[in-house]
């Protein structure tokens, strides 16, 4: 099967010549993303970061550099380095040479192939392989493994776009029942205004002929009862107009009413269908807990130095002198009975190198 790619191609930095780019496609920047503007698309290809933010729906890919940046991708995100970053994924994490200054949050493993993690809080669900965790003379690393903290943040903002969109809703609704409630109230007025306008208006026909009558058989100048007749009909001509004024208002109002309820119902609609969404994504991410289960393991063929904090599902240990080429693991120790849960982090060595 084939299927057409589209991607748009940006090749300067992005930066206040280009402005912030949003594109539902796939997105290649030959330049770097510079402090202060943002790149939100599906899969992202950008030679360095220099700043800024990049949100991707699908995989990121850096040439180079990450520095001072915020990364978030529902794929892999692949790096030279990074430096002084907050980086989150729901797939792997690849970096070529060091993690520095950094916060990661990455649902799949955290692969630091031929350099270094120092200075950072790492959580990894999938585990975490690297050469060197740590060194002498800098801050100690944080490390956590077996532990889905992308998905467990990402659950949380969920939750709350779905009470704000019920609480969106709710309000939408009560707006909508009182415009209801309003216009019932118009209606019984403009139905009451519109009888008093058809009784003056029979009133009106009434005067008006009995004083065609009286005109036509005075031969002398007005009476003192035409004149009176004529200044009652003014009056009610007066409130004639006056009461239809107010009924064309009242109908205006109403008509007014009856589109914003259209509007706000198909808000509602909305708030519905994006409830919906959130549902669902939430589901698709409980799913993914349950298919991919953590690795509470972390593999270093060269040097965990000491400070370095190793925590898992139900153990923590913190390294308190410098290891090299081997692999932690959190293990159940035997207890009395099988239903003894005491857990600890071991050190194994003589891993084979890559």
């Amino acid at each position: 099967n084939l299927r057409v790619v589209y991607v748009y191609m940006v090749k300067v930095d992005v930066w206040y010549e280009t402005g912030h780019l949003d594109y539902d496609d796939n997105i290649e920047v030959k330049g770097a993303l510079k402090s202060g503007f943002k790149i939100k698309g599906y899969d992202i290809k950008i030679n360095g970061v220099d700043g800024g933010l990049i949100h991707s729906e699908g995989d990121i890919t850096i040439i180079n550099n990450v520095n001072g940046a915020t990364i978030f991708s529902r794929g892999h995100i692949s790096a030279n380095f990074i430096h002084g970053s907050t980086v989150s994924c729901l797939g792997n994490l690849y970096v070529e040479k060091e993690i520095v200054d950094s916060t990661v949050d990455c649902s799949g493993s955290c692969q630091v192939s031929s350099g270094k993690i120092i200075n950072s809080k790492i959580t990894a669900n999938q585990g975490i392989h690297a050469k060197n965790i740590g060194n002498e003379k800098t801050g100690s690393n944080l490390i956590v493994v077996g532990q889905d903290a992308f998905v467990k943040k990402e659950l949380i903002r969920i939750e709350k776009q779905i009470i704000e969109a019920e609480k969106d809703r709710a309000l939408l609704e009560k707006k909508k029942e009182m415009l209801l409630a309003e216009n019932a109230e118009k209606q019984t007025s403009s139905t009451r205004d519109a009888n008093e306008l058809n009784r003056l208006l029979d009133q009106q026909r009434s005067m008006e002929e009995a004083l065609g009558e009286l005109e036509a058989a005075s031969d002398q100048d007005e009476s003192r009862q035409i004149r009176t007749l004529k200044a009652d009909l003014k009056q009610r001509e007066i409130k004639y107009s006056r009461l239809d004024t107010r009924l064309n208002e009242l109908f205006d109002e109403m008509e007014k009413n009856e589109a914003q309820r259209g509007e706000i119902e198909d808000n509602c609609d909305r708030l519905e269908d994006l409830i919906e969404d959130l549902n669902q994504e939430r589901e698709n991410y409980i799913e993914w807990t349950e298919a991919n289960q953590g690795a509470v393991t972390v593999i270093a063929e060269g040097n965990v130095c000491n400070g370095t904090i190793i925590q898992g599902r139900h153990a923590t240990k913190e390294i308190k002198q410098t290891v090299s080429n081997v692999r932690l693991i959190e293990c159940r120790l035997p207890g009395e009975t099988d239903d003894t849960n005491i857990f600890e982090i071991q050190i194994h060595d003589n891993i084979k190198k890559r």
